[in-house]
């Protein structure tokens, strides 16, 4: 096959992918009741997904040992259980009095910022009263939704009280359930889809328990570091920092703006604190947690992470962002197998290392 005709043969092949997402997206109407449906199941199945891919390496090592698969996962449902109940009681209450405290002080808080902006250029005074108006428009808008909002966190709490069930069966019928994907898999294909869904099975576990470990270290690093420089509210400041985590590149710049709003409320030394804490936590995160827990496995280009949250963020919200890069991570892993499949009809075309 000649270079030209190649490059044509990817040219139609890439009309005719634009030509199928064209002819879904004009029927989208559809797919609307699965749609509809998707969106009941997805959050217990997503959370009970994390939990799964969080426990199943220990239910794995418990079986090794001898132990039943029923017996680990009662026992880790216990431990679990005696976490949260351990939290609750001690956890709970120095949490919920920062959280309270933050809320009284507000109204002391912004006092503080307009006394502050007397003292600032004109320009970052426009950008102050530019930050709060777009504040005032965000708590509006969400009191104008109050209403709508009770019914959907009544349906979104009674659908998680379904994922320790979920999870439950999904870590006990696990063998049964690969068994039957792999009976759906024509014979001579199996072996080779196997090892496609056993490297995303594995890509997907690897970014979900290495993320969480990542962001819980670096939430107590935070909380360490504002402990020590005295940052008010450090506790509550860190666990947004370890949830913003989540998201890659962009979650630590996110983290500190709620650290340094608080920060310039106090002084403007506990600014540069603030910053310096950061850096530090970053530069541990990024020399030694992330490398050390998550490795290179996913080996997508910073670049193309970013590219990949705009576009998410803006196609999904707050859920896109989160899912972008495990759900790239899994495409990339297809894309190459399939490449890899295809090679041997596309003479001189070398694939990409997978």
């Amino acid at each position: 096959m000649t270079k030209q005709n190649k490059w044509l043969m990817r040219g139609i092949i890439l009309l005719l992918i634009l030509t199928i997402i064209w002819m879904l997206y004009q029927t989208s109407f559809i797919f609307q009741p699965v749609v509809i449906i998707i969106r009941a199941i997805a959050l217990p199945f997503i959370v009970a997904g994390v939990g799964f891919y969080l426990l199943r390496p220990i239910i794995r090592w418990a079986e090794r040992k001898g132990v039943k698969r029923l017996y680990s996962i009662t026992f880790m449902y216990i431990v679990i259980i005696g976490v949260l109940i351990t939290g609750f009681f001690f956890v709970r209450p120095y949490l919920f009095e920062q959280a309270t405290m933050m809320m009284k002080e507000a109204p002391e808080q912004l006092a503080k910022w307009e006394r502050m902006k007397l003292n600032l250029s004109p320009f970052l005074q426009d950008i102050i009263n530019e930050a709060f108006t777009m504040a005032n428009a965000s708590v509006e808008k969400m009191k104008h939704r109050a209403g709508a909002m009770v019914p959907w966190l009544l349906s979104t709490m009674a659908s998680l009280v379904t994922v320790p069930f979920i999870l439950f069966y999904m870590l006990r019928d696990e063998r049964n359930f690969w068994k039957f994907i792999k009976y759906l898999i024509p014979q001579d294909k199996r072996a080779h889809i196997d090892g496609v869904l056993s490297e995303i099975d594995e890509t997907i576990g690897d970014y979900i328990r290495g993320q969480i470990t990542v962001s819980f270290i670096v939430g107590i690093c935070l909380f360490i570091g504002y402990s020590i420089i005295g940052l008010d509210y450090a506790a509550v400041l860190a666990i947004v920092a370890m949830f913003t985590n989540f998201i890659p590149y962009l979650g630590p710049f996110i983290a500190v703006i709620p650290a340094l709003i608080v920060a310039l409320t106090m002084s403007s030394g506990m600014i540069l604190k603030v910053i310096l804490v950061t850096l530090v936590v970053q530069m541990i995160e990024g020399n030694i947690i992330t490398p050390h827990i998550m490795g290179r496995n996913l080996e997508i280009h910073p670049l193309t992470i970013i590219v990949l949250l705009l576009f998410a963020g803006s196609l999904a919200g707050v859920a896109g962002v989160i899912l972008a890069v495990p759900v790239y991570a899994v495409i990339k892993v297809i894309y190459c197998h399939i490449f890899e499949y295809l090679q041997p009809r596309i003479n001189g075309d070398k694939a990409p290392s997978c």
